[in-house]
C-alpha cells in the first residue's frame, strides 16, 4: 500500500505583492478585496495606499472627486443602449470611465430597468432617489400602496410608500400641514430640486415672474422660515439652488447675455456674496461655431456639493428654439472648462457616487 501523499503546502502572497496587484486593477478589485480580508483592508485604507490609487492621473483606479452620471431609461427604439441606464456625465477621467463602464452601469442595468420603466424619478439625495409613479391615477386606488420608491442604485435596494393624497406635495418632499400654513407652496418654482443642509430643506419660490424667495422647513424643530435672494439676480434668464463642496447654499444664475454667475451664501450674516462670474459666450462660440447657440439651465443641472453644472445648448432654427443634436455640456465653475457630453435619454436625472468617501468609511478591525 503506497504511502498517502503529502498535502501540498499552502503557499501565501506577501501582503507588499498583493498590494501591487490591487493597484493595478481597479475599483471593483479594489472594493473586493478590502471586503475580504482585515489585513489586506487596513493597508489598502492607509492613507500613502490611497493617494497612489485615488487621483486624477492616467494611473489612478479610484476617482478623486465623485462621478456623476445619467440615471435613466433608454428609449425603446434606441437598440444599441437598451439595456444601458447609467452614463457618465463628470469627471472625464479614464478612472471615472472605467469605474462606470465596468461596474456601475452593468449593476444597474441589471437592476433598475424594471424601477425606471415604472417610475420617473423626482429628487436624488445622500445617495439615495425618490421616485415617483408614473401615471398613478391610471390605478385602481387597492393597488396604490407603492406609488412612492426610495431607491439605492449601488445597492440595489428598494422601500415602497403609499403617496400621501392628504397632504401637500412638493417635488421629492411630502409634508402634512394645512393650506393655510402652506399657502407659499402654490408658487413653487418646480424647475428646481429641493436643497437640504444641515436638517433644513430649501425651496425656491416664484412669488410673480421677477420675484423669487427661498421657504425653509427645518426638519427636527418643524419650523418654516424665509431667505431673500442677492438683489443682483433681478433680469436673468434662469436660476437653480443647489449647494457648493464646502456645504454652503448656492445659487446659479444664467443671465440674459449667456453668462452664468454663482452665489454662496454666509449664515454669519453676510448673506449672499459673488463667488465667480463666467462669461460662457466666447466659450459656446468655440464648440458651437457656426451655429446660433442660447443656453438653458437643464431641471436637474447641479448635483450635491459639486463645483460643476450643466447646461443644454439650444439652436435657433427657422421655427424657432430648438434643442441641439449634441446633448448637453459640462461647465466646470471653479476652472472655467467647458465640454461636450452625448446624453438623449428620455429622463434625465443626475446621480452622484462618492467612491472615495465610501471607501474612507470602512471599518478596520
Amino acid at each position: 500500500m503506497p504511502p498517502p501523499a503529502e498535502p501540498t503546502p499552502e503557499l501565501f502572497l506577501p501582503p507588499e505583492l498583493l498590494l501591487e496587484i490591487v493597484a493595478r486593477s481597479d475599483a471593483g478589485t479594489l472594493v473586493r478585496c478590502a471586503a475580504a480580508s482585515n489585513l489586506l483592508r487596513r493597508e489598502i485604507l492607509s492613507p500613502p495606499f490611497l493617494r497612489r490609487v485615488c487621483h486624477d492621473g492616467p494611473d489612478a483606479i479610484v476617482p478623486r472627486s465623485s462621478v456623476v452620471g445619467f440615471l435613466h431609461r433608454r428609449r425603446k427604439h434606441d437598440d444599441n443602449e437598451a439595456h444601458c441606464c447609467f452614463s457618465l456625465a463628470h469627471p472625464a477621467t479614464p478612472a471615472a470611465a472605467s469605474l462606470v463602464e465596468h461596474r456601475l452601469a452593468p449593476f444597474m442595468s441589471r437592476v433598475a430597468p424594471d424601477v425606471l420603466e415604472e417610475y420617473k424619478a423626482v429628487a436624488c439625495h445622500g445617495g439615495l432617489v425618490a421616485l415617483q409613479r408614473r401615471d398613478p391615477n391610471w390605478r385602481r386606488r387597492s393597488q396604490r400602496r407603492a406609488d412612492i420608491c426610495v431607491y439605492n442604485p449601488m445597492t440595489g435596494q428598494r422601500s415602497f410608500f403609499a403617496e400621501q393624497r392628504e397632504t401637500d406635495t412638493l417635488p421629492g418632499w411630502s409634508l402634512k400641514s394645512t393650506p393655510s400654513q402652506w399657502r407659499w407652496w402654490c408658487e413653487l418654482n418646480r424647475q428646481n430640486q429641493p436643497v437640504v443642509l444641515a436638517g433644513v430643506v430649501h425651496w425656491l419660490m416664484d412669488a410673480s415672474r421677477s420675484s423669487h424667495y427661498i421657504l425653509t422647513y427645518d426638519i427636527a424643530t418643524a419650523e418654516e422660515g424665509k431667505m431673500d435672494l442677492p438683489t443682483d439676480y433681478c433680469g436673468c434668464k434662469e436660476i437653480r439652488l443647489g449647494s457648493s463642496p464646502e456645504g454652503r447654499l448656492r445659487l446659479l444664475v444664467l443671465h440674459q447675455h449667456l453668462s452664468l454667475s454663482v452665489w454662496l451664501f454666509s449664515g454669519s450674516g453676510s448673506g449672499w456674496t459673488r463667488h465667480i462670474m463666467i462669461e460662457t459666450e466666447s466659450r459656446l462660440r468655440c464648440v458651437y461655431p457656426s451655429w446660433s447657440v442660447d443656453l438653458e439651465l437643464p431641471w436637474s443641472c447641479t448635483w450635491e456639493r459639486s463645483d460643476t453644472v450643466l447646461l443644454r445648448p439650444m439652436d435657433y432654427s427657422g421655427s424657432g428654439w430648438t434643442r441641439c443634436p449634441l446633448g448637453l455640456l459640462v461647465l466646470d465653475v471653479t476652472m472655467g472648462e467647458m465640454r461636450t457630453v452625448n446624453n438623449r435619454s428620455d429622463q434625465l436625472v443626475l446621480y452622484a457616487v462618492d467612491l472615495p468617501s465610501r471607501i474612507s468609511a470602512m471599518k478596520t478591525y
